[in-house]
């Protein structure tokens, strides 16, 4: 697994869950990104993948997490 510097993983699971994880995130105002090992095209990417926010946001980011997804905390 990969770490980027000033960002955390707040996610990690199926790339199309990945997307709505981050649709909720950036509805809310916190910026983040998804990022997996595998190349992805128009098919249904089921590779794990991960979401990362920015190190500040990450309390702010799992709260949202844990309360919008309750089944991945």
């Amino acid at each position: 697994m990969s770490n980027i510097e000033g960002w955390e993983i707040v996610f990690s699971g199926p790339r199309f869950a990945a997307e709505v994880v981050v649709a909720a995130l950036e509805a809310h105002a916190i910026r983040a990104e998804v990022m997996n090992d595998s190349a992805y095209g128009p098919a249904l990417d089921l590779s794990d993948s991960r979401v990362y926010v920015p190190e500040d946001l990450v309390p702010e980011a799992r709260e949202l997490i844990k309360g919008e997804f309750p089944e991945r905390s």
